[in-house]
């Protein structure tokens, strides 16, 4: 009985313990991120007890806030425009605002002028229920006209009246709008952080492996693992960030939460963190097109944006993968190991709890091997400027002799990552095994086709209108992929 006590006040502290409190301390680092990267526009009197506006002069910034007046000094609003990249489609637009009373009088009505690449709109916003009170926030949304064109505007924020008041200059708040075509299909990146060493690391791999059931291609897994041996040195910085094991990334975004409890620790609650991220609306398609010759796999990526203009932001990243590894020598620590509560969250858990405390002749997958540009993307690898539908490639090299670690070449995946350099976000992500993209590359000698040829590359992903001697890949019009070989 005191074993299962024991065992069971355990996984309480696992849960809602040693996961919980470094969750609010990485939500509280978040926010305070998340709030430094915002300009925030104030309008009106009333913040002399705010050390950061009080010696403003009106119309003057200063530690990201502006100061101004309306005609009889008694409302003050402050506004905080999100600064970043804001994505929607040009059927329906809405652009995400926040807003305090920070002055004497109650708010009941604010009125914007918000300007779009030359689209202007004016928006009157009202408090949703009652006036807000001094000091209390406001989080709204409002749609506004935006160009017809699939593209990347500056937009700016004005408030022109608090309260039906006019207020005395201009308080604008800048931001970068992409609008799309179309949207493309979010996959999610589940990144998860684990090591033989770690007893609760098991709950990992069956998260995987739901994850894998439910979701299908729909979300991007990598299990990176650190301090045992299947280490990966490639991923040193994203792992030695990691305090409590397992751990997940999804999308970069949401940062060292429970890999099978998610954010609200409930059973498999990482599904609720999944479903919302497979909501996000992806500026780009991506899709990963590995190409193993001989000892060396190309790491090609094709990405098409779904607009045109700037694209400075983002970056590609690769990851090499493995499935199905194993070896005798091997061994899992396993703290679910007789302790009836894994057995109650999921059929999956039984064999974890009906196994030792020292589990061998585990099967590993998803296990990261090789990365490039893993932290943040390869500078470089999306040009500054962009064109909608029009492929962007990149590639990089893996030498897979620089991989001892490596068992069966066929079971490879090359994983390719688009990143939001500024928020350090992945916006999108694809997977192919390395087996199936060389197979769907099929050698032929010379020409004598009879499809249209559609796009042509070469061996290291770089596309070209003609013919270069040497081995070019060749996408036809019946969807087929070839190796030519160029004389």
């Amino acid at each position: 009985m005191f074993k299962k006590i024991l065992s069971a006040l355990t996984v309480m502290l696992f849960i809602f313990g040693m996961n919980v409190s470094a969750q609010d301390l990485k939500n509280a680092s978040l926010m305070m991120s998340e709030f430094a990267e915002k300009d925030v526009v104030t309008s009106g009197v009333g913040l002399t007890d705010n050390e950061l506006c009080e010696d403003n002069e009106k119309g003057e910034v200063k530690d990201n806030r502006m100061l101004v007046s309306d005609a009889t000094g008694s409302n003050d609003v402050t506004i905080a425009v999100d600064l970043g990249t804001v994505i929607g489609t040009s059927e329906s637009f809405e652009l995400p605002l926040k807003i305090e009373n920070t002055g004497s009088n109650g708010l009941s009505s604010l009125e914007l002028e918000i300007n779009v690449g030359g689209v202007k709109t004016v928006a009157e916003v009202n408090a949703p229920k009652s006036m807000i009170g001094a000091g209390k926030p406001f989080d709204f949304s409002v749609n506004v006209n935006i160009p017809s064109s699939a593209a990347s505007h500056e937009y700016t924020v004005r408030v022109t009246k608090i309260n039906g008041a006019a207020v005395t200059n201009d308080i604008i708040g800048k931001g970068k709008m992409i609008i799309l075509s179309r949207t493309a299909e979010h996959k999610v990146f589940y990144e998860e952080i684990t090591g033989m060493w770690c007893g609760y690391c098991p709950q990992g791999m069956v998260a995987i492996e739901k994850i894998k059931q439910v979701y299908g291609d729909k979300v991007v897994i990598v299990a990176a693992h650190s301090g045992d041996a299947l280490n990966c040195k490639d991923y040193s910085a994203i792992t030695s960030k990691v305090q409590n094991y397992p751990a997940v990334n999804l999308d970069r975004e949401q940062m060292s939460i429970s890999s099978y409890f998610g954010t609200d620790h409930s059973n498999f609650g990482i599904q609720k963190d999944i479903d919302k991220l497979l909501k996000n609306v992806s500026v780009a398609e991506v899709i990963s097109k590995p190409i193993l010759d001989g000892d060396v796999l190309t790491a090609n990526a094709e990405v098409k944006f779904l607009y045109t203009g700037d694209a400075s932001d983002y970056a590609l990243a690769y990851v090499l993968t493995h499935d199905g590894m194993q070896d005798d020598a091997w061994v899992q620590e396993n703290y679910l190991s007789a302790t009836d509560f894994w057995s109650t969250q999921d059929p999956l858990f039984d064999p974890w709890v009906k196994a030792g405390d020292k589990v061998k002749g585990v099967v590993f997958g998803e296990v990261a091997i090789a990365a490039k540009g893993i932290e943040s993307g390869i500078a470089g690898s999306v040009p500054a400027e962009v064109t909608e539908d029009v492929p962007v490639t990149h590639s990089v090299e893996f030498n897979l002799n620089d991989y001892n670690i490596i068992q069966n070449r066929d079971s490879l995946n090359l994983v390719v990552l688009l990143f939001n350099t500024k928020t350090g976000a992945v916006v999108n992500s694809d997977i192919m095994s390395v087996k199936k993209g060389t197979a769907g590359v099929e050698e032929v000698e010379g020409e004598g086709l009879n499809v249209v040829e559609t796009a042509r590359y070469t061996i290291d992903g770089r596309r070209i209108n003609n013919p270069e001697s040497g081995i070019n890949i060749v996408e036809y019009s019946d969807g087929t992929v070839k190796k030519v070989i160029v004389k």
